[in-house]
């Protein structure tokens, strides 16, 4: 192992060593344990409280006081799944959630407050109404009746990578190929690498780092997905006439770790396959100093690093340091999958190595091959162009003297005899 892969494992090793030995004050402990103050008050008053002070309190009927707490969970049945689509579908500094934890925070203290300090005139229909309103934002805190969230709202139960990933878990190749086949039909072929197969890889990884599925099952997940990307159909790309003019070029994968790292670039490579360009996936199992000096001997239009989370940015600037310490003008684009977070932070830590480009999904990260591909793949059209062009040229010269007069050529050869 070099110096330059042990130190940060060693540091690693030092820092985790260094925490367990540090007691945890009791500051550190109530501040941790604060978080969940707010979710605790709440369900202890709906569960054990609420009802008891709606009517023996209040004065409303024990049916008003069950229809308000309906109406507002089937509110929440159709707002949750729309809320969670939006959050989804964020990019921001601050992540996808916390925008909208953050702007929940007054309404919910407000709307709690106001629900158990109703004012004693209202009475009847304005009561209800009341009640109802407030119950409509703190609904989804009552845990008892959270399952009409699933029942109602008109979403999966699972989103689709999840289920594709139970499917092929479970070894049932022919619904996991239903779940593909209708995600390409609604969407891109670019969202379904991105959405669906990305994500069932991320799950994979996440679950067979966790020790919650054995070897095994992963490799069965694994050879199954492998069998999908070969199946999967061809990018439609409007650049692909003038793709087809070009010379071919190279472009080589590099996984940083395992088998799921190549299987990734598998799917990327689906994403350039209409590109004038051949993706050379490089094997996990050789080590890692083979795979940099097959990388220096291919000579490629570039290099794409690739890592699944957890760990990886660290085992991909590493990665991107070495080759180019031993390939120093090949371009360099390293794949950070399924990462949000401290996006730019990890940009920059990466360009401190001479990375070219850092995306998080495989779509921008085929869109910033494209380029790189193509300006390869002209010069090397205009370099095989010349050849041919400088070998006519001196065709066309032996022509012409194969056509010169007979008499001109022997007097050629009477100089050379005197001179010699």
């Amino acid at each position: 192992m070099s110096v330059e892969a042990a130190a940060p494992v060693e540091f690693d090793e030092a820092a985790a060593r260094a925490a367990r030995g540090t007691p945890l004050t009791r500051g550190f402990k109530a501040a941790y344990g604060a978080g969940a103050m707010a979710d605790g008050i709440v369900a202890a008053g709906f569960g054990f409280f609420l009802l008891f002070y709606l009517t023996a309190v209040c004065g409303m009927s024990g049916t008003m006081a069950g229809m308000a707490k309906l109406i507002a969970l089937l509110i929440d049945a159709v707002a949750d799944p729309a809320i969670g689509l939006a959050s989804d579908r964020l990019r921001s500094r601050f992540g996808r959630r916390m925008p909208f934890m953050a702007l929940s925070l007054i309404p919910f203290a407000c709307a709690f407050g106001l629900i158990f300090s109703m004012p004693a005139s209202l009475t009847g229909a304005a009561q209800f109404i009341y009640v109802t309103a407030c119950l409509v934002v703190l609904s989804r805190y009552v845990p008892e009746l959270a399952f009409l969230d699933r029942l109602l709202s008109e979403g999966p139960a699972l989103q689709p990578h999840l289920s594709l990933y139970q499917r092929l878990l479970a070894g049932d190749e022919d619904e996991a190929d239903d779940i593909v086949e209708a995600h390409c039909d609604r969407h891109s072929l670019a969202q379904t690498c991105d959405e669906l197969l990305t994500g069932t890889l991320l799950a994979l990884k996440r679950d067979l780092d966790a020790g919650r599925i054995v070897p095994a099952d992963g490799e069965l997940v694994a050879t199954a997905l492998q069998e999908i990307v070969d199946e999967l159909p061809r990018a439609e790309s409007p650049d692909a006439e003038d793709s087809a003019e070009h010379g071919r070029v190279r472009v080589i994968g590099f996984p940083v770790r395992d088998r799921l790292d190549a299987l990734a670039l598998e799917v990327l490579a689906v994403l350039l396959r209409d590109e004038p360009c051949d993706v050379e996936i490089l094997s996990p199992d050789t080590l890692v100093g083979e795979r940099i000096t097959a990388v220096e001997a291919a000579k490629p239009a570039a290099v794409c690093v690739l890592s699944l989370p957890p760990g990886d940015l660290t085992a991909s600037r590493q990665a991107a340091k070495r080759i180019r310490a031993r390939v120093p003008g090949v371009p360099i684009v390293v794949g950070r999958l399924g990462r949000t977070g401290a996006v730019e932070r990890s940009r920059k830590r990466l360009r401190e190595v001479g990375v070219r480009d850092v995306e998080f999904s495989l779509e921008r990260l085929a869109d910033a091959l494209r380029p790189l591909v193509r300006e390869a793949a002209r010069a090397a059209s205009r370099e095989s162009g010349a050849e041919p062009a400088r070998a006519t040229e001196a065709g066309d010269a032996a022509d012409a003297g194969a056509g010169e007069p007979v008499g001109a050529g022997a007097c050629d050869g009477a100089k050379l005899g005197a001179l010699s």
